[in-house]
């Protein structure tokens, strides 16, 4: 599916169509516990298509769960950016915040 996107001749239209491939491959990596692929592949996906904030969200609970603060808040700070208001978004924060405390 990618090699035939990389060679359409309309490319710039089929970028968000490719961003979306690579972001279903982080879910499907995610739910086979590859984090290393699930992070790659959220992060093609941001690299291509900067609105997609889900991705955004889901680097951030997977840096959280690898106990990398830093990126979690780094990732959850560009979701929040795009979606504000996004209540999950703000529980993320909240549980992430909370962690690094306990862990400091």
């Amino acid at each position: 599916v990618l090699a035939a996107l990389r060679t359409s001749a309309d490319r710039e239209a089929m970028r968000s169509v490719e961003a979306e491939v690579w972001a279903h491959l982080g879910v499907a990596m995610q739910s086979l516990d590859d984090i290393a692929a699930a992070i790659e592949s959220y992060c093609q996906a941001v690299r291509m298509d900067p609105s997609l904030h889900v991705c955004f969200a889901n680097l951030a609970t997977l840096y959280m769960y690898l106990e990398d603060f830093h990126k979690a808040e780094e990732h959850i700070s560009k979701a929040l950016e795009l979606e504000p208001q996004n209540d999950a978004y703000l529980e993320i924060k909240a549980s992430m915040r909370q962690r690094s405390r306990v862990k400091q």
